[in-house]
């Protein structure tokens, strides 16, 4: 049988729908791997006797997914899933797969098979993910824009930003805050008493974001 190369755009909700998609296909997981499309999108090594699949992000079904792992494995498993898909390693999306593979099996227990390779692997990533997290709260710093945003540009080795935003919109609920990470060229917006959104900004935003913060 050939193999089977899931290819998404290595978000959460795409890796979950990747997720979603390799079940469905029944062909056993020995046989199906999924990846994240290269940055550059245009170059990925390409395995011999492999079919390789687009899979195109669908939230309904990455829904599915994460709230499948709450209820099946656990909210701590989850956490854990999400941190690494934030993660800038390459080959997380198939690290996540064969973690959800197992807990799904084994259940609440998951974490504790700290023998098996996927678990080995998430906890390790998740818990990086996890520090680089806790010093950003700790170390990032506001700065008052002319448009009376509060602006804060950082360049996180994980992608964190929304994790970030979430954070400091507890503690800054009464004022209009972004948070923008220029290498990923995303940012985080929070709009007094509103929960933030976070957004891959067009060209002339970007602009206006980096000249307020000249």
């Amino acid at each position: 049988m050939m193999n089977k190369v899931l290819v998404c755009d290595g978000s959460v909700d795409g890796i979950f729908t990747a997720i979603y998609k390799a079940y469905e296909l029944r062909c056993g997981h020995d046989h199906i791997k999924i990846a994240e499309q290269a940055k550059d999108d245009s170059y990925m090594e390409q395995e011999l006797f492999s079919e390789y699949i687009t899979i195109e992000t669908d939230f309904e079904l990455s829904n599915k997914v994460g709230r499948t792992i709450q209820k099946k494995v656990s909210m701590e498993a989850y956490e854990c899933v999400i941190r690494v898909a934030l993660s800038d390693v390459i080959g997380r999306s198939d690290i996540i797969y064969r973690f959800v593979i197992l807990g799904l099996h084994v259940g609440r227990t998951v974490l504790s098979y700290l023998t098996e390779d996927a678990v080995q692997k998430v906890t390790t990533i998740s818990r990086n993910v996890a520090n680089e997290l806790h010093k950003m709260k700790g170390f990032l710093r506001f700065q008052e824009v002319s448009t009376g945003f509060l602006l804060s540009v950082i360049s996180p080795k994980n992608d964190i930003v929304a994790l970030l935003a979430k954070h400091f919109e507890d503690r800054l609920n009464n004022e209009d805050f972004m948070i923008y990470d220029e290498g990923r060229k995303v940012v985080s917006i929070h709009l007094k008493n509103t929960e933030s959104i976070t957004m891959h900004p067009n060209e002339e935003q970007i602009l206006e974001i980096e000249k307020m913060h000249s």
